[in-house]
């Protein structure tokens, strides 16, 4: 009796979990990691009106029912999968930057440099801000901060990992788009490279300004 049946079943059983894999670590990337991306920028962005504004921002989001649940839920395990499983593509991963020398190669190999570098940030970042703050019976404060990146070393570890955040993010949308099959004519692509490449650009703005308010260079925009 032949085995080919099964052999077959088996090797259609890995594509098709590697399929869904990759399905829900692009997904997870914009909901709900991108999400809590742009809710982060948004909360640091109170910094460049000052300590009060910060402060009171974060209290805001302290103070929601269940917020210690919600993190864990929305953030924690979320980025647990989409971190550990990109490391997993990035072990995967073949740059073919040398044989082909293109704009969306290089765009693929800084996609998993970021990951990388985003997987140290995070690490360190709440250990930090919520692990050491959540044992000394404390939350993050403009102060804190304040102080913190008066270390040039830890200033631009932040400066990094926040633009890695934004390019991630950003490039992350536009392979989202491809992958679930939202945009698929070349012109279509082209275009949202454009739009991803602006929203990038202004989320990375928006992330530097205000790491620079915590050292009183932040640029403030009055409306």
């Amino acid at each position: 009796m032949s085995d080919e049946p099964s052999v077959t079943v088996a090797v259609e059983s890995d594509i098709s979990w590697s399929f869904w894999a990759r399905k829900l670590h692009s997904l997870s990337g914009i909901v709900p990691i991108g999400v809590f991306l742009l809710e982060h920028i948004w909360t640091n962005s109170h910094a460049v009106y000052g300590a009060e504004s910060f402060n009171e921002a974060v209290k805001n989001l302290q103070s929601l029912p269940y917020v210690i649940l919600l993190e864990i839920g929305i953030i924690v395990v979320p980025l647990l999968y989409h971190g550990l499983y990109g490391l997993l593509i990035t072990s995967q991963a073949r740059p073919n930057n040398m044989q082909y020398n293109r704009l969306r190669n290089w765009m693929y190999l800084f996609q998993r440099v970021t990951g990388v570098i985003l997987l140290c940030y995070i690490v360190f970042h709440v250990i930090e801000t919520r692990v050491a703050m959540a044992v000394q019976g404390r939350v993050i404060t403009f102060e804190y901060m304040e102080e913190a990146l008066r270390s040039p070393w830890l200033f631009w570890f932040y400066f990094a990992g926040m633009v890695s955040a934004v390019y991630h993010f950003a490039n992350g949308i536009w392979s989202f788009l491809v992958g679930w099959g939202i945009t698929t004519t070349e012109k279509s692509m082209r275009r949202s490279g454009y739009v991803c490449a602006a929203i990038g650009l202004v989320l990375a703005l928006f992330a530097v300004n205000s790491l620079f308010a915590f050292v009183g260079k932040a640029i403030v925009i009055k409306l």
